[in-house]
């Protein structure tokens, strides 16, 4: 179980990486916590569908609102802006306020990606 040992007879086990056991003398241990975690936020992007332009710009901040369904979830930049497609229960967004990454338009509409800091 123990995969790892550095020179001042430490040894880091291998089911909890974040423990340090010790050994002080040939009896005793000493159990040291290390503070390995990070604060990364990871970035989602989610594209809407818009029927007409000018509505929203790149790098505008918006806000959407939440519709559930019985079955999933879509979402809506406010006010009425445009509309996302479907997601499951477990693809919810965190976060309420997104930024305008990207406006394309093509023979079917123009489609907004807003990027949100989950």
């Amino acid at each position: 179980m123990i995969n790892k040992v550095d020179s001042a007879g430490c040894r880091e086990k291998k089911r909890y990486p974040a423990v340090l056991i010790c050994s002080v003398g040939s009896a005793h241990w000493i159990y040291v916590r290390l503070n390995k975690r990070k604060e990364e936020s990871e970035m989602r992007e989610i594209v809407f569908k818009m029927e007409r332009p000018g509505l929203v710009e790149v790098g505008q901040e918006v806000d959407v609102s939440e519709s559930i369904t019985p079955v999933n979830v879509n979402y809506m930049i406010e006010p009425a802006v445009a509309m996302s497609g479907l997601f499951r229960f477990t693809e919810r967004l965190k976060s309420k306020k997104g930024i305008v990454k990207d406006i394309i338009q093509n023979d079917r509409g123009y489609y907004v990606t807003v990027e949100f800091d989950e």
